[in-house]
């Protein structure tokens, strides 16, 4: 059975810490042999300011040849997972990997990261999370986005992508203020 190198996560945005291990999983496995899961893709709330079509066209521009699917929540209104929702999501992945018949090897930043998937399939720690500061979280990015902070963009984003995460943000913001939020 062909093994595919998976990078899950919601990206949102799509950062440099994300790149480093979409990057390192290509490196080892071919672009042909590697996909990325969007998860979150029926998500859309503060945590997830992107939609799953937005964080798609955002990660096309850096790999225009990626297989990129959707996966989504179990029960989108969570914003933050509290563990309820796992044991369904974890099926449904296995469902998603039976389907393509194909046997899952997920790359990621820390062994947190990793820690449900785990569980089921087989796991790697890629660019690691602790290092570099560009390379720990989408939070940061997210707080750069709030507060116009161009500099810290510029070290967490890769330039293609920019110009699309900061119009993307402003449609979720816009959607916010008219949503009375």
């Amino acid at each position: 059975m062909k093994e595919v190198g998976v990078m899950l996560g919601r990206f949102s945005p799509f950062y440099r810490g994300h790149q480093a291990q979409v990057d390192l999983m290509i490196r080892e496995r071919g672009l042909n042999n590697c996909m990325i899961l969007v998860g979150s893709s029926n998500s859309y709330n503060p945590r997830t300011p992107f939609t799953y079509e937005q964080r798609r066209e955002i990660i096309k521009q850096i790999y225009p040849k990626m297989k990129i699917v959707p996966l989504p929540d179990v029960n989108p209104a969570l914003v933050y997972f509290d563990g309820s929702t796992n044991e369904k999501w974890l099926e449904e992945i296995k469902k998603l990997e039976r389907n393509m018949s194909v046997k899952f090897l997920f790359y990621g930043g820390s062994r947190e990261d990793l820690a449900i998937l785990a569980t089921r399939f087989e796991t790697k720690i890629a660019a690691s999370r602790y290092g570099d500061p560009t390379l720990r979280s989408a939070t940061e990015v997210r707080k750069a986005l709030d507060n116009h902070d161009t500099e810290k963009l510029e070290q967490f984003l890769d330039a293609r992508t920019i110009p699309l995460i900061i119009k993307y943000y402003k449609v979720f913001l816009k959607s916010l203020s008219n949503s009375g939020a």
